[in-house]
Formats: C-alpha cells, sequence, structure tokens
C-alpha cells in the first residue's frame, strides 16, 4: 500500500494522512516538541537533525510491535516504523536521526488537540487502529510511504 501524508509550511496546523486507493484519511500532527529539540540542540526543529519535525521525503514502512511501556506517548497499538529511502528524510537519516514512527498516544491536555512528537507523526489512538487494519488487510511485509508538502489554498 501507498501512504501520502501532506504537511502544512507551519507545522502548528495538522497534516493530512491518507492511504492511497483507499477511503481511509484522517488528519496527522509532525511538529516536534519545542522543549525536546533545544534541549536536543536544535532549537529551530530542523527536521534534518535530531528531534525536529518529521522530515519530508520518501520511507520504507513497516508495522512494529505496540510499546507497551509507553503507551502514554505511543498509544496502545502498534505502531509503524518509517525507514528514509529519499530527500530531507534520507539526509536526516545520514545525520544521525533514527526512531521516527506513525504511532497515536494520549491526547493534549485540552482533550482535543494532538501532542507534538520527537518527530514522529502522531495520529489518534481511533485512527492508528484503523491504520492498523488497512495495512494488515494489504498482506504486504513493507509499505511505500511520502511525506509532501500540502498544497496552501489561496483565499480570494
Amino acid at each position: 500500500m501507498k501512504i501520502r501524508i501532506e504537511v502544512p509550511a507551519d507545522r502548528r496546523k495538522l497534516g493530512w494522512l491518507t492511504i492511497v486507493g483507499t477511503p481511509f484519511g484522517c488528519v496527522c500532527y509532525l511538529k516536534a516538541d519545542n522543549a525536546a529539540a533545544a534541549k536536543s540542540g536544535n532549537p529551530t526543529r530542523d527536521p534534518t537533525r535530531r528531534n525536529g519535525d518529521t522530515p519530508l521525503g520518501t520511507y520504507r514502512a513497516v508495522v512494529g510491535k505496540a510499546y507497551a511501556w509507553s503507551p502514554r506517548t505511543y498509544g496502545p497499538y502498534r505502531v509503524v516504523r518509517l525507514e528514509p529511502t529519499g530527500g530531507d528524510a534520507l539526509t536526516a537519516k545520514r545525520n544521525g536521526r533514527s526512531g521516527l514512527l506513525i504511532h497515536g498516544g494520549d491526547l493534549a491536555s485540552d482533550g482535543r488537540s494532538l501532542r507534538p512528537t520527537h518527530g514522529c507523526v502522531r495520529v489518534s489512538n481511533y485512527h492508528q487502529a484503523a491504520l492498523l487494519v488497512y495495512l494488515d488487510a494489504s498482506g504486504e511485509a513493507e509499505h511505500q510511504l511520502e511525506i509532501v508538502p500540502m498544497k496552501e489554498v489561496e483565499n480570494g
């Protein structure tokens, strides 16, 4: 299956994750936590550096195990591991970035919005469960994923 994520230039806004050729789509968040990024020497959240925003580019996506030791952070469901294959994602890998995932996790303190991550793609726990149903049903061991800029709509 092919997964496509469109991300706005302003990472404080939500992105959109779809599985191409299916009715599945959901909001996602690709902004890194400001404090964690600054603490690791990346105060601008540069996607090609540790703890930055999720890098644009292409990836191999593989369903992995659930992170039972931290369901608040990663959610109660299995994660999707992202292995960079091109674009800024590959540059980030060459710079030592690793551990990029698509995962769920608890909502922000307002109970509605998604919390930032350390550079992963966060979806709601509900949408993580639904995403896994589609990926498992495909019977494929690996999936293609691309993260691209969102086309901005002009007002006027």
